[in-house]
């Protein structure tokens, strides 16, 4: 989607001035191409895009559920997950109304939408990494650390890749 609309803006037309630029600026913003003869093309790809995105996180956590992918072992790990999904989700709603309300007619339902969109998403990123940090601390870590009383080499430690 982003080639197809920097090809359309670069092409024969070559460099268009959108209204919504200023006379100064070198580069189109993504929103100034996709707000005017491309807005059906684009929000049709940011929909699908965003979309798949969340269907992705909802597969993790389903997968992760039914014992596909490893387990999810604490509530937090799963409270981080659900977390995420509803953050993405946020930030889905946001980007599928961000295309709708464009820049060129909408300033500041566009801005406030881009808050959105970015927070949503910037969460969700963190907490999925967060998650992932949980779980690969608890896959990589001896399960009782080594002590004296069971001798210094303590239990076998299960190899991280």
């Amino acid at each position: 989607m982003l080639m197809t609309l920097l090809i359309y803006w670069t092409g024969p037309a070559g460099r268009i001035l959108y209204p919504t630029m200023d006379p100064t600026e070198d580069l189109a913003f993504i929103s100034d191409v996709g707000a005017e003869e491309m807005k059906p093309l684009f929000i049709a790809a940011c929909t699908v895009t965003s979309l798949l995105l969340t269907a992705t996180l909802c597969a993790d956590r389903w997968l992760r559920f039914k014992g596909r992918l490893v387990p999810h072992a604490t509530r937090v790990e799963s409270v981080l997950s659900w977390l995420a999904i509803g953050f993405v989700g946020i930030g889905t709603l946001a980007l599928v109304a961000l295309t709708i309300w464009d820049m060129a007619r909408h300033k500041n339902e566009h801005q406030v939408l881009l808050l959105f969109f970015m927070g949503g998403y910037i969460c969700a990123a963190i907490l999925v990494c967060w998650r992932h940090q949980r779980m690969w601390a608890r896959e990589c870590s001896p399960p009782n650390p080594p002590t004296p009383a069971r001798g210094l080499r303590g239990p076998a430690v299960r190899p991280c890749h």
